[in-house]
């Protein structure tokens, strides 16, 4: 550092109007920068960083033991928080046994540092049952295309970049509007029809949800219907066996993934169920799949109309590789349920609770669709500004996935430590998107936080929003390649029910689980009134 620089530091920290600057203490102020300036350069060790302490043997992994432990896999929600609370915005939990530490990271500065730092290659921490299940178990099915779920490193990256031209453009998801608008609504008709005499939904209203999720994603990614909205569905039939595998996968994805990994000694219930669902949902998803791909080849994909023309056909036509579109059109149908699903529910909930705001969605609704039974085209989708507030609102205070994270790839400083290669950052974007650091009060429904013009602007928020801490579709090269299609499902679905109906739900706060998605315990007894 220069002398001037050096000088301009002392004299701001030293000098004052009343008394004089005297060189008789310049020795000791040089050696307080110089201190100063040495702790901000060498990082701390790595066994410096705060968290709950490790015992022997068992290390933290008791934490989460029957009996015994502090917390519930469905209930990491509140660890997060808890970690926070007690150790600050960096917080290390060593000792899983089975599992690499993970580092919490609470700092979105830290955060976006991470997350740019590994963009090259980016690394989630890994599902290392999904990845012994897609390339081991069923190798012979994935053939070295394993898709972007729980892979890692060239053969994911390799895939990705076959996919990622035809799936991400704004301007392909625009192309479903109008199949989306019928789907859309049948499951109205649906909703009301199982209206009970309080005009309110049934308790398991959110699996009818999973239904629409399931009958969208399909029609999107294999020009197919499902049939998942008939009425009277039979249990065993193909759809509703096809949800049944998703919500076996992610009941017991947990119990697999976070606890001490038994299943790589002993295949017990949960890893049992875990594969299982896993594999019937390949095996009666490849059914449709299979059928789509053989319309391809028949070149009967050639004389649709462009919103006719599957995921699987745009990528087939690509590639020339059938099992690239059908192993993408396997990860799309996987996670693109339960999660679109979870976030309709939080939305409609948080609106139902905040009525001022379902007023307002009111209004802009009927500014852009003269009746209730308007179709809403591309021009309507992009004008749906508040709305769309409301979705992202929602999903800063409950995000449907809680956290993030990459596996480091390097040595890094984090939060001024050193953190070695291999461990895995957490990011907790539950509790980082609800903190007053980066969000006026956070605990508030506000979605004009998200509006930039002075005659919608936030009342309330004057912080600038820092982009890292509320990433409900993830970063970069690893962010959801369904989100798209995701955020156009749920716009067109919330946009008939609101602009038909008032909506209200009259049975408390819900709560929420982590399973692992964040999901509500509560029955969506919602209340719908006709406008």
């Amino acid at each position: 550092m220069t002398r001037r620089a050096v000088w301009k530091v002392i004299s701001r920290r030293y000098y004052s109007t009343d008394r004089p600057f005297s060189t008789v203490v310049l020795p000791e102020m040089l050696e307080d920068y110089q201190r100063e300036t040495v702790e901000k350069t060498i990082p701390k060790s790595y066994s410096e960083v705060p968290g709950p302490r490790s015992l022997p043997i068992v290390g933290n992994t008791w934490r989460f033991a029957p009996v015994i432990g502090q917390y519930q896999i469905s209930d990491l929600d509140k660890l997060m928080w808890s970690l926070f609370e007690t150790y600050g915005k960096i917080v290390k939990v060593s000792g899983l046994i089975g599992h690499p530490d993970l580092l919490f990271v609470y700092d979105g500065d830290e955060i976006k540092k991470v997350f740019r730092g590994e963009e090259e290659m980016p690394r989630r921490p890994s599902m290392p049952s999904l990845h012994y299940y897609k390339e081991i178990l069923r190798k012979d099915f994935f053939d070295g295309n394993a898709g972007v779920i729980g892979i890692h490193g060239p053969k994911w990256d390799e895939f990705r970049k076959q996919v990622q031209q035809i799936v991400l453009p704004p301007s392909t998801a625009r192309k479903y509007i109008q199949p989306l608008n019928v789907i859309a609504g049948e499951f109205l008709e649906r909703m009301e029809e199982s209206l009970d005499e309080n005009k309110e939904l049934p308790d398991k209203f959110l699996y009818e949800i999973y239904k629409w999720a399931l009958e969208s994603v399909a029609r999107v990614s294999l020009d197919t219907r499902l049939g998942c909205l008939d009425r009277n569905l039979n249990e065993n039939s193909e759809s509703q066996r096809i949800i049944n595998s998703i919500n076996t996968f992610f009941w017991n994805v947990s119990e697999v993934e976070l606890k001490m990994p038994i299943w790589r000694f002993y295949k017990n219930k949960a890893f049992t169920k875990y594969i299982g669902a896993l594999e019937d949902f390949r095996t009666l998803c490849m059914k449709y799949i299979t059928r789509t791909v053989e319309n391809i080849s028949s070149r009967s994909a050639i004389d649709k109309q462009e919103e006719d023309i599957s995921i699987v056909e745009r990528i087939f036509l690509k590639t020339g590789n059938s099992k690239v579109a059908a192993v993408l059109a396997l990860d799309l149908l996987l996670v693109g349920v339960d999660t679109t699903s979870i976030a309709l529910a939080s939305t409609l909930y948080q609106l139902s609770q905040n009525q001022d705001k379902q007023q307002k969605v009111y209004e802009e609704l009927c500014s852009i669709l003269p009746e209730a039974g308007s179709a809403i085209d591309s021009n309507a989708q992009e004008n749906l500004h508040y709305l769309k507030a409301c979705i992202k609102e929602t999903l800063r205070m409950y995000p449907v996935i809680i956290g993030n994270g990459r596996s480091l790839s390097n040595d890094t400083v984090i939060g001024g430590y050193m953190v070695p290669k291999g461990t895995h950052i957490i990011f907790p974007h539950l509790v980082v998107s609800n903190i007053e650091e980066y969000f006026d009060q956070p605990h508030k429904f506000v979605p004009e936080r998200w509006l930039k013009t002075e005659m919608t602007g936030c009342p309330i928020q004057h912080k600038k929003i820092h982009p890292f801490v509320t990433l409900p579709f993830g970063y970069g090269r690893r962010a959801c390649l369904g989100r798209r299609f995701a955020e156009m499902e749920l716009q067109i679905l919330l946009a008939k029910i609101f602009r038909k109906y008032k909506v209200e739900y009259n049975y408390g706060p819900l709560t929420y689980e982590i399973t692992p998605t964040y999901v509500p315990k509560e029955p969506l007894k919602f209340k719908l009134t006709l406008r």
